[in-house]
């Protein structure tokens, strides 16, 4: 495929055919992406887009902006796949194409969702699935629908969540499609069951994700599935497993380069330490999770690094309580921002017990009184028992 495009691009640059000249690049762009060639798809692409922009091909200029922005969303470039996504969506909106107006609110869902804005991920969403509906394309109403359900999760709407993946489910049931069944298994596992605690069939359900995945080009997907699994895994006391699932996901991320995913496998391997009664190493895996954070790490998992890391310092035998309580501080923070609404009641609970147990100052007693209470607010809000 990537050849073919080279051939058109270099027949119509010789012939001097400015509109072949750009589809083609954008489509050797496109060629390199599905191949996990980033890094080769960037300058075919900036200049397809330069040209499109230079005659202002409107239509050109969306198409190629969308590509874009797929490539900076596959590198974790969440600012500028966002730039170029609007760019696309204002010149194809007015154009009345309904059918890619859905789908690049579709990926911008996406995008929103990992930058952990819940609100204007289920916005776009929402808008997505509205136009897939009212103009029949079910498949990718059913991609949507699982979307939707992740970032019901994430906000802690299980039932509407439940709900979505459902329907999605059912969908892929009626249509041919090769991979939508696992975006379902995926979300199901990873951010329904995972969340409210059934961890067998959470496993089940991502154990086939990541046979399935694990020899195509989806690597995120995959990786997200690996990570998830092996802190399922953890949870069920299946520890050398999951030493094992970690392993694999930690030669994934170094072949492909994926810093996105190492402040989650440094998390995950923190709590495989802790599980074995290791809290010294668990709190070298915090203070590395941490730091990959910095590097273009996923935000979403630093309330949960905050937390390993204050329950390692805790256990480790040199307690220091503003060190402990600097931790748990900052998981709140940091899950007041975006993150799972999940992760917010634990980092609350946390805090509070905390407070309870260790504030030597009434006013500190309150607070952890009022941290406890917020909580367990959540917790019924999300209809899940808080953890014993």
């Amino acid at each position: 495929m990537a050849d073919a495009a080279e051939q058109a691009a270099r027949i119509a640059e010789a012939g001097g055919l400015e509109r072949a000249l750009t589809d083609a690049l954008r489509f050797m762009g496109y060629a390199y992406l599905h191949l996990d060639r980033r890094q080769e798809a960037q300058r075919p692409l900036q200049r397809a887009l330069d040209m499109a922009r230079a005659s202002g091909d409107r239509a050109a200029i969306a198409r190629t902006a969308m590509v874009m922005g797929m490539m900076y969303g596959e590198e974790h470039r969440l600012i500028e796949a966002l730039a170029m996504f609007d760019e696309a969506l204002a010149l194809v909106r007015p154009s009345g194409d309904r059918l890619r107006t859905a789908a690049y609110l579709y990926n911008e869902g996406e995008l929103f969702f990992r930058r952990g804005e819940a609100d204007r991920a289920i916005a776009a969403y929402n808008e997505a699935i509205d136009i897939f509906r009212a103009i029949d394309a079910r498949v990718m109403l059913g991609y949507a629908l699982s979307g939707m359900c992740q970032v019901l999760c994430f906000a802690g709407q299980y039932g509407p969540a439940r709900l979505h993946i459902d329907e999605a489910e059912r969908i892929f049931a009626e249509n041919d499609d090769e991979f939508g069944p696992f975006w379902c298994m995926s979300a199901r596992g990873r951010d329904l069951e995972r969340d409210l605690g059934a961890c067998d069939a959470a496993r089940d359900h991502l154990q086939t994700v990541v046979v399935s995945l694990g020899q195509t080009s989806y690597t995120d997907e995959t990786l997200y599935a690996l990570l998830a699994l092996a802190d399922v895994q953890v949870r069920l006391g299946a520890l050398d497993v999951a030493e094992a699932t970690l392993a694999e996901a930690g030669a994934l991320i170094q072949t492909a380069q994926a810093h996105w995913f190492l402040p989650e496998h440094e998390l995950v391997t923190g709590q495989l330490a802790m599980a074995r009664d290791d809290p010294a190493a668990a709190l070298d895996s915090a203070r590395r999770a941490l730091a990959a954070v910095g590097v273009n790490g996923d935000p979403r998992t630093l309330p949960a690094i905050y937390r390993l890391l204050a329950r390692a310092l805790q256990e480790t035998g040199a307690d220091d309580a503003d060190m402990v309580h600097d931790a748990l501080e900052r998981s709140v923070a940091a899950a007041r921002g975006r993150a799972r609404k999940l992760d917010l009641a634990l980092s609350l609970r946390a805090l509070g017990q905390f407070l309870k147990q260790r504030a030597d100052r009434p006013t500190n007693q309150a607070r952890g009184s009022g941290y406890l209470f917020e909580a367990d607010l959540l917790f019924s809000e999300m209809g899940i028992e808080p953890p014993a």
